[in-house]
């Protein structure tokens, strides 16, 4: 489900309705924003008298809104031709979008949002060789060139490429090892003091 809002939105009933409707005619109800499926927005309703109810819109077809009544503590009351309809900041509607934020897992960055694998075995493979076939002085050319040539079989294997997505595996010691206890080459330590 997601809350929607609009800027301005106000119109004013077109026919009086009980306290038990759920549906509302409105003067004009292209002024809200348009929803389907789940989505849905408040809209509040104030009489000459300033009672208002805030309600949930979750449809709208032409100047009619389905409405479920009595949102936000507020209580279901009867109103006239021409009350107000707007829909207004409430807490109900920031509440909701707190909530999806919280709870929403798809999220949208760049040109291909979070939901991609940006670091592929495709572009892993790229790597593979930089570094067999540096030398102290490399040009970008030289270095673009070691990059399109490389083969898993060079120094950043694909094995190595799995290590860096357990990243959070490492070992931790007390000391730094030396090469004669053992200290590999390549491993990552991290030193506890």
């Amino acid at each position: 489900m997601s809350v929607k809002f609009s800027n301005n939105a106000e119109t004013t009933l077109s026919s009086g309705i009980t306290s038990s409707a759920t549906s509302i005619t409105v003067a004009d109800g292209s002024v809200f924003p348009s929803i389907s499926g789940s989505e849905y927005f408040y809209v509040t309703l104030e009489d000459a008298s300033a009672n208002i109810e805030i309600v949930k819109v979750t449809a709208v077809s032409g100047n009619t809104l389905t409405v479920v009544r009595a949102q936000d503590g507020t209580s279901a009351r009867t109103f006239s031709n021409g009350d107000k309809c707007e829909l207004r900041l409430t807490a109900a509607g920031l509440n909701d979008v707190a909530t999806q934020a919280d709870t929403d897992t798809t999220y949208t960055v760049g040109d291909g949002g979070l939901t991609q694998n940006n670091f592929t075995d495709a572009d892993h493979t790229k790597l593979d060789g930089i570094e067999a076939n540096a030398t102290a002085d490399q040009t970008n050319a030289e270095i673009r060139a070691a990059v399109e040539a490389a083969s898993d079989s060079n120094v950043f294997t694909d094995a190595d490429h799995t290590k860096l997505n357990n990243a959070g595996t490492q070992s931790v010691v007390t000391t730094a090892p030396t090469s004669a206890s053992g200290f590999a080459n390549g491993h990552v330590w991290y030193v506890v003091s």
